[in-house]
């Protein structure tokens, strides 16, 4: 247990965190970040940016000894708490979704962070009606989902998968 770690990749120039990583190999898997490539294109070049003015990111044990059924939880959360001071970090992919006239980036841990608050899904499905001008079954035809889930959706009958939300949300 001593391995499952949540940690932290700060800029050295401006103390701001720039990645938020789990690992079970313990203080190791941060260490590749500054030796070998990222999975993380962005860290990559980050990386590479800052060794190029002979600095290097610090590398920061954010929270350690967790369950291994909790690390990915508390991954998200520490991605969205870090998010909130810094929009730009580099963990996940950026989403772009029309909200009326206005353009919205999304990430998957944002709407993942979405999905976490919405406990009551016959609101969202009301929400997206009134919002679209949609009838249950428009709904259901335009996201590509069953009726059957709306249906189930409608009446707080079903848990709502972030593949989902993904759907009801491109509709408005």
């Amino acid at each position: 247990m001593k391995n499952n770690i949540i940690y932290g990749l700060r800029d050295p120039r401006n103390d701001t965190y720039m990645y938020v990583g789990k690992t079970t190999v313990g203080r190791s898997r941060p260490l590749k970040h500054l030796r070998q490539s990222s999975h993380n294109e962005l860290v990559n070049t980050w990386v590479e940016e800052l060794n190029n003015k002979g600095l290097s990111p610090f590398i920061d044990v954010i929270e350690e000894d967790l369950e291994l059924d909790t690390l990915h939880e508390r991954e998200q959360y520490w991605i969205c708490e870090y998010r909130k001071v810094n929009p730009d970090i580099f963990n996940g992919s950026t989403r772009t979704i029309l909200n009326g006239d206005k353009i919205t980036n999304l990430t998957k841990e944002d709407i993942q962070g979405f999905i976490n608050v919405i406990s009551d899904t016959k609101s969202l499905v009301n929400y997206i009606k009134i919002n679209t001008g949609l009838n249950l079954t428009e709904v259901s035809v335009k996201s590509n989902i069953s009726r059957a889930s709306i249906h189930r959706l409608k009446n707080n009958k079903s848990n709502i998968s972030l593949d989902t939300i993904l759907k009801l949300i491109t509709l408005l």
